[in-house]
């Protein structure tokens, strides 16, 4: 299967199935069989979002199209662009900020991530900036980041986060938001 086909030959025939005649158990297991594999690439923003809508819980899901609101709300003039997945995520939403990648939202069955890429500068700036942050949360999270061709990738689960702050500080050092806009009106933790 290539990265441009929505469906393998099994799951065309897994779509004939009436959704309204299947328990809840049988629809949740029938939305997991009906998902890309790993390297499919949405083709529009629509497709792209529905597959994630599939990928989620209804709760995450909101808090996927909040954060990626709030992202583009911060950052004007931002990008989009899906990219298919890894071993790890089946799919990300990548924001490009003149034409360097900012962030991508990564996301995989029930789960999603914002993952934020930090070279040599960037870490050195948040060294100096590190007391300023909670040890549990981002210190610890830094710390654990593995380096891989010179950079260092964080993978911040928004869930475990009080609000937007932290996640917007992190980005304010690979680059500094818009100054009219940054609300902190998103709590994750309802």
């Amino acid at each position: 299967m290539g990265n441009s086909e929505r469906y393998t030959e099994a799951q065309k025939k897994l779509l004939k199935f009436e959704k309204e005649d299947l328990t809840e158990a049988e629809r949740r297991v029938l939305r997991r069989a009906l998902l890309p594999r790993k390297r499919y690439i949405p083709q529009t923003d629509e497709e792209g979002f529905s597959l994630t809508r599939d990928m989620l819980d209804k709760e995450k899901y909101i808090d996927f199209c909040a954060l990626a609101e709030e992202i583009r709300a911060s950052y004007r003039g931002t990008t989009t662009r899906w990219m298919g997945g890894n071993r790890w995520w089946r799919q990300r939403l990548c924001f490009l900020c003149d034409k360097t990648m900012l962030c991508a939202l990564a996301v995989t069955v029930d789960h999603f991530r914002l993952q934020i890429e930090f070279g040599e500068r960037e870490c050195r700036m948040f060294e100096t900036a590190r007391e300023s942050f909670p040890r549990e949360e981002i210190q610890w999270l830094f710390d654990t980041a593995v380096w891989k061709n010179g950079k260092k990738l964080l993978q911040i689960d928004p869930s475990s986060l009080v609000s937007f702050e932290l996640l917007f500080r992190l980005l304010a050092i690979k680059r500094i938001p818009d100054e009219d806009h940054f609300s902190l009106y998103y709590d994750f933790r309802r």
